[in-house]
């Protein structure tokens, strides 16, 4: 500055230059904060003792002035960039204009051929596709487990996504993950195996978990988000659980004998032998037992030798590192002008607004943190049956908008301020680290890992609760929010825990202004004027109330859902009150919060109960106020239009409220008899053993082998048939299904549909050839052709063809069809069928000997002169597969006129035969090849005939490849499952507890159509004696119609419904007389030279051995008595056990369906062979027993044999795999195989000459090819089953009576498995059978609508049970040394009598609810029907307000 100045104001220059450059400098260190901060930050969470709110969040709440935020720039001045750039698997991607729609998992599979990544739901359900997903964070780079069926390609610049091809390869390397649930035989049908390692590698390698390593509990929990239908999730459990804290920094020793690696399992040194073998102890003792060859642990010397406790790096890791860090943010516009769509990724919160400004008067714009609604609102929109996801026209990333991602702690306010983009996992951890310690000393509500002092810790903890962590990963806690305000019946989880916490959102509208609104009028906002208004959340604001004195803060927060983990809620409410806690009374609530789901039509503040408990001493008096307070609350409210019991939701939250109240009062001020409705319960750490007898000698038979594909399973590299590679020219198809039933089809219109982009053509029943038969499954209609009847709602109509997946479904959802009214109503249920008497008379009912008529004895005799009698009534439900690979046909025309078909299927044989009838062709021109299938369990016998029936006509008509693959929601709508059973019946029996006679007249539930149903009708009705001697039986059946979709074979069809009758039988008895239930059991054991019901004499029985054996393992008495004890405390009025041992007599019958074949060739120039077999590969280890029996047989190294894929054109005229017998008919077909070939080679076997020298001997002239065939004889010697498999379980649970919520403590099963062809895929047949019984008895629940709709259609509404459902101790105990003279080598079957045991789960409950009910003052029998689902269970222990005490 060129100044004139005195000579004394040099000083004054000097200073105003100092200014300048201070100035200049806070100009640019503001700047610098400003763009940092704002425009190019990750999430930020300050540290600091004092942090100031956000800028941009701040909102004047004393005078509710809103702040605008200036707009420097519009929409036009955005320089959009149309490039997306990611890494995947190590690689750098860059995508231009990338299709707004697509999904990462289409991309993953289609575009990238990267199959390993399955899917299973398509909803973030299931997790089978599951991915890892590294993102930049405040702590480094954060990997995360995500589902890629529900993440948008779109959203993942900047990112890296890891799949399992990512993660190890067979040639490559296994990583540890892989590895190790390999060795833990922790894979059977393979298909949701991805999903779980690639889960498991996102929690190794997490950020900060470097030499941090979790606990097993942790491990555990971690585990929430995938289904597996096969193994019964204990060896997945038991592989991962090695990666916790406590297996990484104790290894196992190794033994002082080991020598290294054992040369054979009989000769492991630290194998702890029992009175019946080799037992696998808990998971602790994993690395020592070697009795399974498959369970030692990775990169140890041996099977005795340590782990590891280095979990290794990925090498690429450095690379991606790379690419993240120094990834900078730039704005994204991507445009399809095919389907319409945009999507634009903003950077701040200005170009957000200038997004949402340009955009909301013309568009539906629909926000997009991690998109995991879409799994959601599919089933809030009213579009069932098809429930497709709300279409949008413009997507808005918000994932980079920095303001949206802040998040900071002003430690003098103690709130908490959190953006509107971050995950809810990632709130849950803020909330953690904030929340106040527990207090050391009972205080009364800080029971467990939650501070219910703390409304941060309360918070997090109900947060927690939300689907699994894949979905907690990706999905923001402001889009669960907007998912509530759109559709207001949505249950969520959020909304009751930010409510409860009296949270506060901060909004910002299109123009940029600033406002905020607390969580109770959030409740109350539409949804159309917030859009229209271009209103978003940006952030939300907590504060931890402080204490003082005695006045403490108690919060408390439930939530009651179908099953442990993964499921929405059917009753959520929370509370939060200040209270002042006396030591000689009753605690004074000054303030009161009370917040209530799913009980009314939507989430409410319940005012009139909050106001007759504020300002109040908590007592018995305010709790009779508030619950009539409660009860006008409820009213005003509306109830829940949600599916399931009002009364159940009603009672549960009456419980939730006299809970919350009780947790007011200090610990030691409870009386005892109120500590058990306020004590947390806590899942003891999961844990299983297996204990079995190893063969004497080192052939391969017998040994517990690890399954052959469980490497390929675990890396991604075993295809299925949805894996199939396709040509380019590859075109997809979509079943039309009906939505109406009971009516006339009597056209269609397809204009909406073909106006899809990339529909090719529609197929329906006037399409199939004029030689064809539009026949699928013994008379089924492939489609239901104009102007026929339309039986049930998801009866097949058409069939459309696109040129992607995305579009086929899309169209499909859009065909109208056009229905005629008949005037009848649609008969959905079995009680309906029975009342209107809408019976099948073909097989007539009653008539048919063996399927509608059983008789033994005297029955009517045998009544009259029984003791006592007594009548009752009882039924059990459907039940869906779940087969994790829904139906799926790839069909192509080779060679001009034949048709090669792959699918999942179980009968490779009636597959070719039905599609050749469909197509009019001779059936040697159709091939069909079944590689591996996803799960099947009954359902793919007859019930994907449509689908591959309907592939193969589509790839005729186009002369194009064509494939479908069934969405989760269209194959349940389709495929149905298990039959319902109602039964009614009359027993007598003796004073001693003999059962003299009993009688059944059974319904069952066939669906529309009754061949399949036969079958189990046929076994229920054979098998219905169980384990007992019924000396006067007589049972008719009769087979119901209704308008549902055929019922179909389901692992242990009708066996499993007749069983559990048979059961309760025994059990009525034993209350009839107060006899002990065990004692009565084994009073009525069936034992050698009794006959069966069907006239069988027994021989060989084991039944008194395998009970005996449980009893004394189980220690059952002892058990049973502390049981009994817990239940009479005074101290457990609210928490209940019980205990049951079941026992199974399964009969195997072997009829002309097992035809079996196999065909095997020996390589000369190595000796090596292949073998191809006409069984299907399902999970069941087939191929494995059969490469141990070839191997044994030819005496060959096992590595030396190959199973090869079934096809038709391979071995022709084979049966169907199921019924248990798969396995065995095919080894013996094997056997006889390899019996032809040991003959042939006969005289070239020569002392001290080797397998491969001797094949190098043999002539050019001989066959080094064998074939071997095995139908066996049915009905051998006149009797119906070939031998008998009996086992027996003991199931320990406790039940939570207020909630009806239950948790399995133990399961005990001992099992004559004869010899075993391989333990350790016998052990896990064993656990995974039991765990689906434990679904059909427990947790999942068919439902139809009044219309013939499927009410519980995927994974929303239907529950298999979850890793954290399973018992916290499973132990397998196969019984020693029981050669089986009349099976294959000695062995029994396994896959359905295990589903049998999990009746023991049932009655167990039964025991708890009795002593429920007692404490009620109802004492004797009562009806509880299957599924026995949380809502029964609760609603049968007679809770009532009337019980409820309070100690002052």
């Amino acid at each position: 500055l060129n100044l004139k100045m005195k000579d004394n104001d040099d000083e004054i220059m000097l200073i105003v230059a100092l200014a300048l450059l201070i100035i200049a400098g806070a100009v640019v260190y503001l700047t610098k904060y400003f763009v940092s901060t704002y425009l190019s930050s990750p999430n930020v969470v300050n540290d600091e003792e004092e942090t100031s709110l956000p800028l941009l969040q701040i909102f004047d709440s004393q005078y509710s002035k809103h702040l605008s935020l200036k707009r420097d720039f519009n929409f036009s001045d955005i320089k959009w960039s149309n490039v997306l750039t990611l890494f995947l698997n190590g690689e750098k991607v860059e995508l231009v204009n990338p299709d707004p729609k697509s999904l990462l998992s289409f991309f993953i599979r289609d575009e990238k051929g990267l199959k390993g990544t399955k899917l299973g739901c398509e909803e973030g359900g299931c997790g089978a596709c599951t991915v890892v997903l590294a993102k930049n964070s405040s702590d480094g780079i954060l990997n995360i487990s995500v589902n890629s069926c529900l993440r948008p390609l779109c959203a993942n610049d900047g990112m890296a996504i890891t799949t399992i091809e990512g993660i190890g390869s067979v040639r490559a390397g296994l990583s540890e993950e892989q590895s190790r649930l390999v060795k833990a035989n922790g894979t059977q049908c393979g298909y949701c195996t991805p999903g779980w390692v690639t889960n498991m590698y996102a929690l190794n390698t997490s950020s900060g978990n470097e030499g941090i390593y979790p606990t097993k509990r942790e491990i555990d929990t971690y585990l929430d988000g995938n289904i597996c239908r096969c193994t019964g999730y204990k060896p997945i459990v038991k592989a991962f659980q090695t990666f916790s804290h406590s297996e990484i920094t104790s290894p196992t020793p190794v033994a002082s004998s080991c020598a290294g690696a054992c040369a054979s399992p009989n000769k492991c040194p630290k194998k702890t032998k029992e009175a019946n073998g080799c037992h696998l102890g808990d998971i602790e003792e994993l690395s020592t037992g070697c009795c399974s060859g498959a369970t030692e642990l990775p990169n140890s010397t041996g099977c005795c030798g340590s782990t590891t406790n280095v979990i290794p790096l990925d090498p690429r890791n450095k690379k991606l590192k790379q690419f993240i860090t120094s990834f900078t943010a730039r704005p994204l516009m991507f445009r399809n002008p095919v389907n319409h769509t945009t999507w634009v990724r903003p950077i701040g919160l200005q170009q957000l607004c200038a997004v949402l400004s340009h955009f909301s008067q013309t568009s539906n714009v629909q926000l997009v943190g991690g998109n995991t609604s879409i799994g959601v609102t599919k089933y809030l929109n009213g579009s069932g049956p098809y429930n497709t996801a709300d279409a949008y026209d413009v997507f808005v990333d918000i994932n980079h908008v920095p303001e949206m991602l802040l998040s900071s702690f002003n430690a003098v306010t103690r709130t908490l301020t959190v953006g509107a983009a971050t995950p809810i996992n990632e709130l849950v951890a803020v909330l953690q680290k904030y929340a106040p310690q527990t207090p050391k000393t009972p205080t009364g509500c800080n029971s467990g890992e939650v501070n219910h002092h703390s409304v941060f810790s309360v918070t997090a903890h109900h947060l927690t609760k939300i689907a699994n962590t894949q979905v907690r990963n990706a999905g923001t806690w402001a889009g669960n929010l907007m998912v509530f305000m759109r559709y207001s019946k949505f249950p969520s989880d959020v909304v009751i825990a930010l409510t409860t916490a009296n949270a506060r959102l901060a909004l910002c509208n299109a123009a940029g202004e600033m406002s905020s609104v607390d969580m109770a009028s959030f409740l109350g906002i539409s949804y159309e004027n917030f859009i229209a208004q271009g209103q978003v959340i940006t952030s939300l604001s907590i504060t931890e109330p402080a204490l003082s004195g005695s006045s403490v803060v108690v919060a408390e927060t439930f939530k009651v859902a179908q099953r442990t983990a993964n499921a929405h809620a059917h009753v959520n409410c929370g509370f939060q009150f200040s209270v002042a806690q006396q030591k000689q009374s009753a605690p004074f609530c000054s303030y009161a919060r009370v917040v209530i789901g799913g009980v009314p039509k939507k989430t409410f503040i319940a005012t009139r109960t909050e106001s007759v408990l504020s300002n109040a001493f908590i007592s018995s008096t305010s709790l009779k106020n508030a619950l009539a307070a409660l009860e006008l609350d409820l009213a005003e409210a509306g109830e829940s239009q949600a599916i399931g019991n009002q009364s159940f939701r009603k009672s549960v939250m009456q419980a939730c409220l006299y809970r919350a109240l009780l947790k007011c009062y200090p610990v030691l001020q409870l009386p005892q008899n109120l500590l058990s409705a306020v004590q947390p319960w806590v899942k003891p750490v999961s844990r299983s053993t297996e204990v079995f007898l190893p063969p004497t000698d080192d052939k391969p038979v017998g040994q517990p082998v690890r399954k052959l594909e469980a490497p390929i399973q675990a890396t991604g590299e075993a295809v299925y048939p949805s894996d199939e590679v396709v040509s380019a020219q590859t075109l997809h198809g979509a079943m039309v299904f009906s939505t109406r039933c009971a009516v006339t089809l009597t056209g269609f219109d397809f204009t909406a549909a073909l106006a899809v982009g990339g529909v090719v053509s529609i197929f329906t029943a006037q399409d199939i050839p004029a030689n064809g038969i539009n026949s699928v499954a013994d008379g089924y209609p492939l489609f239901v052709p104009v102007g026929d009847n339309v039986p049930c709602v998801g009866a097949a109509l058409a069939v459309v063809v696109a040129s992607t997946e995305v579009a086929a479904n899309t169209a499909a959802s859009l065909v109208t069809v056009i229905y005629g009214e008949t005037g009848k109503l649609p008969v959905v249920t079995l009680s309906q069928a029975i009342v209107k008497e809408s019976f099948y008379h073909s097989p007539p009912p009653g008539k048919i000997p063996g399927v509608t008529l059983m008789r033994a004895g005297n029955p009517e005799k045998a009544l009259k002169s029984s003791y006592r009698r007594v009548t009752g009534q009882a039924s059990a439900g459907g039940q869906y597969h779940f087969y994790m690979e829904t139906q799926v046909a790839v069909a192509s025309v080779v060679d001009g006129d034949v048709i090669n078909v792959t699918c999942g299927t179980q009968w490779p044989a009636y597959s070719q035969t039905s599609i050749a009838t469909v197509l009019g062709v001779q059936q040697n021109k159709v091939l069909v090849k079944c590689p591996r299938a996803g799960g099947a369990f009954g359902g793919k016998i007859t019930r994907g005939l449509s689908v591959s029936s309907a592939a193969a006509l589509c790839a005729m008509k186009l002369g194009k490849p064509v494939r479908i693959f069934n969405l989760r929601t269209a194959d349940m709508n389709m495929q149905s499952g298990r039959e319902g059973w109602q039964v009614n019946y009359e027993v007598g029996f003796s004073e001693e507890g003999l059962i003299t006679a009993l009688k059944y007249d059974v319904y069952v539930d066939a669906g529309c159509a009754s061949d399949d149903a036969i079958g189990g009708l046929y076994m229920g009705m054979n098998w219905a004696d169980n384990a007992y001697f019924l000396p006067n039986y007589l049972a008719t059946a009769t087979m119901c119609y209704t308008n549902t979709p055929p019922r179909t074979s389901m692992r242990a069809p009708g066996v499993v419904q007749s069983c559990l009758f048979t059961e309760m039988v025994v059990e009525r008895v034993a209350t009839e007389l107060n006899l002990p239930v065990e004692t009565v059991q084994s009073r009525n054991f069936i034992t050698d030279g009794e006959a069966t019901i069907c006239g069988q004499v027994i021989t060989d029985c084991t039944l008194g051995t395998v009970w005996d054996t449980l009893m004394g393992r189980s220690r059952y008495q002892e058990r049973l008595a502390a049981s009994q004890l817990f239940n009479s405390s005074n101290q457990n009025l609210w928490r209940k056990k019980g205990l049951a041992i079941c026992p199974v007599k399964y009969g195997m019958g072997w009829g002309g369906g097992y035809n079996a074949g196999v065909k095997l060739g020996v390589l000369a120039s190595d000796g090596t062979v292949t073998v191809s077999h006409s069984g299907a590969e399902i999970g069941q280890g087939m191929n494995t027993k059969v490469a141990q029996a070839v191997a044994a047989a030819l005496g060959v190294p096992l590595s030396t044999v190959r199973i090869t894929s079934n096809t038709t054109d391979n071995i022709a005229n084979a049966g169907c795999t199921g019924g248990s017998g798969g396995s065995e008919v095919t080894v013996q077909a094997a056997l006889n195989a390899c019996e032809e070939l040991n003959n042939r080679l006969m005289p070239y076997r020569k002392d001290g000459l080797n397998w491969q020298a001797m094949i190098a001997s043999v002539p050019c002239d001989v066959s080094l090819n064998a074939e071997g065939w095995f139908s066996p004889v049915e009905n051998p010697n006149g009797q119906p089953f070939q031998y008998f498999v009996y086992a027996a379980c003991v199931t320990e649970v406790e039940l939570d009576v207020l909630s009806g919520e239950m948790h399995i403590l133990a399961s005990e099963i001992v099992y004559d498995c004869g010899q075993s062809l391989n333990p350790a895929v016998d052990i896990g047949q064993i656990e995974g059978g039991l765990m689906m019984g434990l679904g059909y008895f427990l947790t999942e629940k068919m439902e139809y609508g009044d219309d013939g709709s499927l009410l519980s259609t995927g994974t929303w509404e239907y529950k298999p049970p979850t890793a954290q459902d399973v018992p916290s101790l499973l132990s397998v105990t196969l019984l020693r040394n029981q050669f089986n003279k009349d099976g294959i080598l000695g062995s029994k079957a396994v896959g359905e009598p295990p589903n049998i045991i999990a009746n023991s789960f049932y009655f167990a409950l039964r025991m708890a609810i009795a002593a429920a009910r007692a404490d009620a003052g109802v004492l004797g029998h009562f009806s509880l029907d299957v599924p026995a689902t949380v809502d029964l269970r609760q609603q049968a222990c007679l809770v009532s307000p009337s019980r409820f005490v309070m100690p002052n």
